[in-house]
C-alpha cells in the first residue's frame, strides 16, 4: 500500500511539474517610443506565448526598466532581483535592443534617429533570453540573439509598421520555436523506458533493454541553404528591413 501510495504521489508530483506555467516577462529600454509602437521585447514575448501554451504573459509588478536589471556594460542579468518583480516560480525575461558602445538602445528610438539624420548604418537587433528560477536565485538557462536590421530607416507610419512586421515574423518563425525547444529540453526530463526489448543477435541472448524517451515537443527550424540565419536575413530581399 505505502509503495502504491508513493508512486501516485510522484506521479501527481510529475503532472504538476509537466503542467506548470512559465511567466513570460518582457522588459524593455524604455516605456515609449516617437512612433507608439509595441516595444520588440512585447512583440517577441506575445509570440512566445501563442506558439506553446505552457507560457504565460506577465508584466512586472511595478515599472521596470532593463537598466534596473542588467548591466550595460556586460549585457548580464541579475536573476535574484527578478523574484522581486514577478509572483511565478519561474520566469523567462525577454529584452531586446540595439548596443551601441557600452550603451543599450531602443529599437524604436534608432529608427527614428537613423531616419532624421539619414544613418547609413548596418544595425542589429539583440534579442536575450533568460530563464530564472525565482525560489533559488539563479539562472536555468539562457541564450543571445542577433537580427539584422541593416540600413534601419521609417519615413513615414506605414514604412516603420512594416519594419515592426519584420521583427514580428522573425520572432514567430525563429526566436519563439528556438527558445521553447530549449527550454523544453532545459526542464522536461528524459524517461527510461523498460519495456522495449532488444532484439538478440548471434552469440547474445535476448533481454531487456533500456529506451530513452524525451517527450519534450520536438521544433524543426530548418536553416536556410546557403548559410546562416543572418547570411539568410541579409541575402534575402524578402526579409530586408
Amino acid at each position: 500500500m505505502k509503495k502504491i501510495f508513493l508512486l501516485t504521489f510522484v506521479f501527481l508530483m510529475g503532472i504538476c511539474v509537466m503542467a506548470q506555467e512559465i511567466a513570460v516577462m518582457p522588459i524593455s529600454v524604455s516605456k515609449t517610443n516617437a512612433y507608439g509602437l509595441e516595444s520588440t521585447s512585447l512583440i517577441i514575448a506575445k509570440e512566445i506565448v501563442l506558439f506553446d501554451k505552457n507560457f504565460k504573459l506577465e508584466y512586472p509588478k511595478q515599472e521596470l526598466k532593463l537598466k534596473n536589471l542588467m548591466s550595460e556594460k556586460n549585457k548580464s542579468l541579475n536573476p535574484s532581483l527578478i523574484k522581486m518583480f514577478s509572483a511565478d516560480s519561474k520566469t523567462l525575461v525577454i529584452t531586446s535592443y540595439i548596443p551601441q558602445n557600452n550603451r543599450l538602445s531602443d529599437v524604436w528610438d534608432i529608427l527614428k534617429i537613423s531616419t532624421d539624420f539619414d544613418l547609413n548604418i548596418d544595425y542589429k537587433m539583440e534579442i536575450k533570453a533568460v530563464l530564472t528560477d525565482n525560489t533559488e536565485g539563479v539562472v536555468l538557462w539562457q541564450k543571445t540573439y542577433e537580427m539584422p536590421l541593416g540600413i534601419f530607416q521609417a519615413k513615414n507610419m506605414t514604412e516603420a509598421f512594416d519594419k515592426k512586421e519584420k521583427i514580428t515574423s522573425y520572432a514567430r518563425n525563429i526566436i519563439a520555436q528556438d527558445i521553447v525547444q530549449n527550454i523544453n529540453l532545459r526542464l522536461k526530463p528524459k524517461k527510461i523506458d523498460y519495456s522495449t526489448r532488444v532484439p538478440k543477435s548471434s552469440g547474445q541472448q535476448d533481454g531487456i533493454g533500456l529506451k530513452y524517451k524525451n517527450n519534450a515537443p520536438v521544433v524543426k527550424i530548418t536553416p536556410p541553404d546557403d548559410g546562416t540565419f543572418e547570411e539568410r536575413w541579409r541575402n534575402d530581399d524578402s526579409f530586408n528591413l
